[in-house]
């Protein structure tokens, strides 16, 4: 049985506080937390994915992104993508497709 699990910035951010094995211990959702990234308002937390309806963790590296502490409810498979996911949930709706047309445009898989 899965254990609950939360994808809460402000939780994640205490966890961070504590040390690198309170942050890979920590319940998230999608995954095993590696790394949270900031640059400025913009937050993009590091995972290993997580098999769907399963503890298991892949080998898949994840960039979940969030602006202003708010989850924007998409990931990444780069860094540079969740960047511009991050940029993209700030200036327009979550249905844009801006992120992906400018990750096409550089050359950014993800």
């Amino acid at each position: 049985m899965r254990t609950k699990t939360s994808t809460d910035f402000a939780e994640i951010k205490q966890a961070c506080t504590r040390n690198g094995e309170a942050l890979k211990r920590f319940p998230y959702t999608w995954g095993e937390i590696q790394q949270v990234h900031t640059v400025g308002r913009y937050d993009i937390v590091e995972y290993l994915e997580r098999e769907m309806n399963s503890d298991n963790l892949t080998q898949n590296v994840r960039f979940a992104t969030y602006v202003d502490g708010k989850d924007c409810h998409q990931s990444s498979k780069t860094l540079e993508g969740a960047l511009l996911l991050a940029f993209d949930n700030a200036v327009n709706d979550v249905n844009s497709r801006a992120a992906f047309y400018a990750a096409k445009v550089l050359g950014i898989n993800g």
